[in-house]
């Protein structure tokens, strides 16, 4: 950073606070920036940067370990993706998972695995902990999901072309097969994967707690499923597949003729932000008209609406997922909470899912590890993009859970609903300080500035494009939450969201995958195989073979052949047993492999259009509130 006699030595007198060095000269920055900023130096050798920022309404820290992938021993590839992984399932300080997600910090955690330097948040991992195990797990995960996603399969084959032997050839990513065989010998020599002797070790996520924030905020991120089918939500909308029947049929003068009929009935609103008056906004509205047509129907027309589910629903829909060689299912599982225009519920429903959220990932992804994409959240009806489940243009608001894995959709479906019965026990013995605490996160995510002008501009143009005007919906809303009781959660969360309940409206999309995939071991079948072998006198220690297969459910050949290797020369029983594999695999299947039951109650939604026809559009709201000074339009 500088030379030593540039920094000045500081002794705290604050107990634990460690000595450090401040950096003594001015730190040149731009003129137009008023943030002040002071550079520090541990007698570690850790430096950082401390920014004050008088108008930010968040704190964040961020913490660059000088090791990335490209330092991977050749032997155990993705190690720092998987030093990545662990940085969210606890450390020494913070033993408990997904500490960063836990509402107070009002916002979500983000990683960043680069070439050289992974971007993580948290520092001295435990390595004894039982979720670094789970984490482990997820690199079966991994091994799937990169390779059915364009951009990392052309980002890994650009490396793959680099010169041989190079280290940017190496496999970033990461997978069960890159890491399990090095850390198998590993143990075998009385060591942790993680203390290996390439020096990748737990050290590099080490750094002086005391120095380091130990919460962070930053922009929450989402995934999505890979389901190719979407139910529409409105009564002008149509799934893929509908499309592309229409695709064939359409001409260039059909093109055409479109593009005519929309310039000569049209409707415009616009939003001019920015330094600019009034007067000057009106003309830039004026030129926009110049040439169009104002189309004889209402403003309102341009409001989409949801169609609604009606109460008491149990609806499934089913499909395939087109691409043959896709091995995720998906899972998308929608309950009803209402109408945008009940301000009450809307906001009971946004702190149910705010309560709902970090749970549903906890319990589904990581302790299940039922697939690599999860996720819980607010959900929009119509037209809400993946980035914001509270779309101002919504008429109609509900809580999805998303889940895309190798198990079937009926499976995931049915731990979504065993999720959603242990939620209730869980509001139900929340104490007043958690509740309390899901409260001001959610206010402070309401209340918080716009970061930059193009936020500011989509959040009144979602407004304006809906027809609500409803402007100052965040506002209002934090402080309607302000007297929301847990009373009032429970109470939605029984009536609405809960499996139990008779009253709920609830829709899924199941979309499953046509690849065939090798038959695997269930845990049971292991159980019954095992009990078989000692049967014929040979000595066998319960799950002794997972330290060389190192799979809870590995593939049948895999578990035929070290079976066979262990039984050999224990004559005619041996292999009798050995035969017995195939049908204990068909008595004890793998929980959410096979074919789905069809379930009990649930009625299975045929042909889309007739489905829709039955539903009822949700009631145009218009505007909401009436400002009373806009500028007339001719249109």
């Amino acid at each position: 950073m500088a030379a030593e006699a540039e920094w000045r030595s500081v002794s705290p007198t604050q107990p634990r606070i460690p000595p450090f060095s401040v950096f003594a000269k001015p730190i040149q920055k731009s003129p137009q920036d008023d943030r002040e900023y002071r550079g520090i130096k541990l007698e570690n050798g850790l430096e950082a940067v401390l920014i004050h920022d008088g108008k930010a309404d968040k704190a964040a820290a961020s913490l660059d370990v000088a090791v990335g992938h490209l330092a991977d021993p050749d032997d155990m590839l993705g190690m720092a993706h998987f030093c990545e992984h662990l940085s969210f399932m606890g450390t020494q300080q913070f033993p408990k998972e997904n500490k960063y997600s836990e509402p107070k910090t009002t916002g979500h955690p983000m990683r960043l695995l680069l070439p050289q330097t992974p971007i993580i948040t948290l520092v001295s991992p435990r390595l004894n902990y039982p979720g670094h195990w789970l984490a482990s797990q997820a690199f079966f995960i991994l091994r799937y999901s990169p390779l059915h996603n364009d951009s990392r399969r052309i980002y890994q084959l650009s490396k793959h072309l680099s010169k041989p032997g190079h280290v940017w050839r190496k496999f970033g990513t990461g997978n069960r097969e890159t890491l399990s065989q090095a850390a198998k010998d590993l143990e075998a020599q009385g060591k942790l994967p993680l203390e290996n002797k390439h020096g990748l070790a737990a050290s590099i996520l080490s750094a002086n707690p005391s120095a380091i924030p130990t919460s962070m905020t930053s922009p929450a991120l989402s995934d999505s499923s890979t389901s190719s089918e979407t139910e529409a939500d409105t009564e002008e909308q149509w799934t893929l597949d509908e499309y592309l029947k229409e695709l064939p049929t359409i001409s260039v003068e059909d093109v055409n003729q479109h593009a005519n009929k929309i310039l000569a009935s049209a409707k415009l609103r616009l939003l001019v932000m920015g330094n600019t008056p009034k007067a000057e906004a009106i003309k830039i509205a004026k030129m926009s008209e110049a040439g169009l047509v104002a189309s004889s129907a209402s403003s309102s027309d341009l409001n989409e609406r949801a169609l609604v589910l009606p109460e008491g629903c149990n609806l499934i829909k089913t499909g395939t997922i087109p691409n043959p060689n896709q091995v995720n299912s998906a899972l998308t599982y929608y309950v009803r909470i209402g109408s945008v225009a009940d301000r009450r519920r809307r906001v009971v429903g946004a702190l149910l899912s705010q309560i709902l959220s970090e749970p549903a990932f906890s319990v589904l992804r990581t302790k299940e590890q039922l697939g690599y994409i999860v996720s819980c959240g607010y959900w929009s009806l119509p037209g809400a993009p993946e980035s914001d489940w509270s779309f101002p243009s919504a008429t109609e608001r509900g809580i999805r859970t998303v889940v895309q894995s190798e198990r079937t959709p009926g499976f995931l479906e049915s731990r979504v609903e065993a999720f959603l019965n242990e939620m209730k026990t869980t509001i139900e013995t929340m104490t007043p300080a958690i509740f309390q605490e899901h409260k001001t996160g959610l206010g402070k995510k309401w209340t918080e500035d716009d970061k930059n002008l193009k936020k500011e501009v989509l959040r009144y143009l979602d407004h304006i494009n809906s027809g609500h005007l409803d402007f100052y919906r965040d506002a209002i809303d934090a402080e309607t939450l302000k007297d929301v009781t847990k009373e009032e959660v429970h109470a939605l969360f029984m009536s609405h969201v809960c499996p139990s309940s008779k009253t709920r409206s609830k829709l899924s999309v199941q979309m499953r995958s046509e690849k065939v995939k090798p038959k695997r071991i269930s845990a049971a079948a292991a159980g019954a195989f095992e009990a078989q072998v000692r049967e014929l006198g040979v000595d066998v220690a319960p799950g002794s073979w997972r330290k060389v297969l190192s799979d809870d459910t590995p593939a049948v050949e895999e578990f035929k052949k070290y079976w066979r290797e262990e039984l050999a020369g224990k004559g005619e029983g041996a292999q009798r047993v050995l035969e017995s594999i195939t049908k204990l695999v068909q008595e004890y299947p793998v929980p959410g492999e096979g074919q789905d039951a069809v379930q009990s109650g649930a009625t299975y939604i045929g042909d889309m259009k007739k489905f829709r026809a039955r539903l009822k559009p949700a009631e145009d709201l218009g505007a909401m509130i009436e400002w009373g000074d806009l500028p007339a339009s001719k249109f």
